[in-house]
């Protein structure tokens, strides 16, 4: 009984591993390629912000849905080239957006000043929300994805 779940949790534990290492393959060609164009735009946010969001959203999808493409080691590669693309497209245009004009404008006071500081400082917070919330969802999902 303990020798086949052993070789259940092997199997288990090298699965996790090849995908995670094709992953965080995929993720940084694809973060490096990205990253290329973010050297023209302002990105407030940090690159490695950028690629474990990447990193963990292309994980998490590509285990859940149906595979695509033939698979390389046991992994369906091209599921998650596919996923983190698209991903890192939606990523790029929600972290790199140009503000409304009205928060480019000059304030005539400090009252307006500091009303526009505070509404950046609620964008940001809800990004940064948004972000770790992702990561507890994406990371709980994939302990149910490996676990069960």
């Amino acid at each position: 009984m303990f020798d086949n779940l052993l070789k259940n949790t092997k199997e288990v534990l090298f699965i996790f591993v090849l995908d995670l290492l094709f992953v965080f393959l995929i993720t940084t060609i694809i973060t490096l390629v990205f990253a290329r164009g973010f050297y023209r735009r302002k990105f407030d946010y940090s690159l490695f912000m950028f690629f474990i969001f990447l990193a963990i959203g292309t994980w998490m999808i590509g285990v859940w849905i149906t595979p695509i493409g033939e698979p390389l080691f046991g992994v369906y590669w091209l599921s998650y080239v596919v996923i983190s693309f698209f991903l890192a497209i939606f990523m790029t245009a929600l972290f790199t957006a140009d503000l409304p004009y009205y928060y480019k404008q000059k304030s005539s006071s400090k009252h307006e000043s500091r009303h526009k500081n505070d509404k950046m400082d609620t964008a940001e917070r809800t990004i940064d929300l948004f972000f770790w919330t992702f990561i507890i969802i994406a990371t709980g999902s994939l302990l149910i994805h490996y676990l069960s």
